[in-house]
């Protein structure tokens, strides 16, 4: 192998290394269970982890429609922008394929807390995962 080829497959290897470090959101995930809500937090992004955690989740039937909610807090002491959606899946886990679904732009204040809560898009829904994620800027 000579200089030219290594120097290629260094540089190729940086840029996948690179290009998963950047679309990896954070994930909060939570599912009905017999004893309530059971939730959790998964952290992918080390800037957000470091200013957003979960605080409280649960969900509960509308209409039979299984309604989230989850409150987020900020431990920065500035602003903090950032994008969110919720995914749906059925009882054994699939996905549930949500077309209205979104990623939405909101901003928390420095150590505020903050609801936000969203609609299953059918009664099949049984579990979900709110995803949250730095501001990805739309480019043509």
């Amino acid at each position: 192998m000579n200089l030219t080829m290594i120097k290629n497959l260094m540089v190729l290897a940086l840029a996948a290394m690179m290009a998963g470090c950047n679309t990896s959101p954070n994930a909060m995930v939570g599912q009905e269970t017999t004893g309530g809500l059971s939730a959790y937090i998964s952290i992918a992004n080390p800037g957000l982890q470091r200013d957003i955690a979960l605080v409280q989740a649960a969900s509960k039937r509308v209409n039979d429609l299984l309604q989230a909610m989850a409150v987020i807090k900020s431990h920065a002491r500035t602003a903090q922008e950032f994008e969110y959606m919720f995914a749906w899946y059925d009882a054994d886990g699939f996905e549930i394929r949500d077309t209205k679904a979104h990623w939405a732009l909101d901003r928390i204040q420095g150590m505020e807390e903050k609801q936000l809560t969203a609609m299953a898009p059918n009664e099949q829904a049984a579990k979900f995962k709110l995803m949250i994620r730095e501001p990805q800027p739309i480019t043509r």
